[in-house]
């Protein structure tokens, strides 16, 4: 009986000891995800502010928004910023309606920086065929430098063969022919080019 009761005793302590390391355990695995999830805040805060002093507020003009992209894009790869940080810290630049789009996505569109610039441009209606209009319609305004009107025409060019895949001087030519056979198209030769 004595036996019993010792290895009872003995079998309790243990029991004790596996409880107090679980726990000791579980305490250094939250302090560790606690202290993570401080260390993410405090990245996202030092790339935020950062980024405050190099980037302004989504510009007005719609033809504007592929060259502030490209802008915000340029200081995410100057400042290392994580693309998983991207879609977040951008999102206060953006403008009301931008913000009110961005509100309404699945969250993993909304997280998803190139995703989300996607979704924006397309609710502004920048589509491969509204930047190849613009950019052949663009006057320059009066009050624009020379310099600043050639940049929005670059933008929007650069835009546009983004906006078809073009990756080469081949496929720019080959773009540019296309482009012009379906300008000498009649409307229904299209529409029947469009379904096949």
């Amino acid at each position: 009986m004595a036996q019993t009761d010792r290895l009872s005793a003995q079998r309790l302590a243990f029991e004790k000891e596996k409880l107090k390391s679980e726990t000791k355990l579980k305490e250094q695995e939250t302090d560790v995800r606690e202290k993570a999830q401080n260390d993410e805040v405090k990245l996202i805060k030092r790339y935020g502010d950062a980024l405050a002093q190099v980037i302004s507020l989504q510009p007005e003009e719609v033809t504007d928004l592929p060259a502030y992209f490209r802008g915000v894009e340029e200081q995410f790869k100057k400042l290392s910023v994580p693309r998983k940080y991207q879609a977040r810290l951008i999102y206060k630049y953006l403008s009301a309606r931008a913000r009110t789009l961005c509100s309404r996505l699945e969250p993993d569109i909304r997280d998803d920086y190139d995703r989300m610039k996607m979704a924006v441009l397309k609710k502004y209606g920048l589509t491969a065929k509204c930047f190849l209009e613009r950019f052949n319609t663009m006057r320059k305004p009066f009050n624009d430098t020379f310099i600043l009107f050639t940049s929005k025409l670059h933008g929007l060019l650069l835009q546009y063969f983004n906006a078809r895949k073009v990756t080469s001087f081949d496929d720019v030519v080959s773009l540019l022919v296309s482009d012009r056979v379906k300008s000498s198209l009649t409307e229904q030769c299209l529409k029947l080019c469009a379904l096949s």
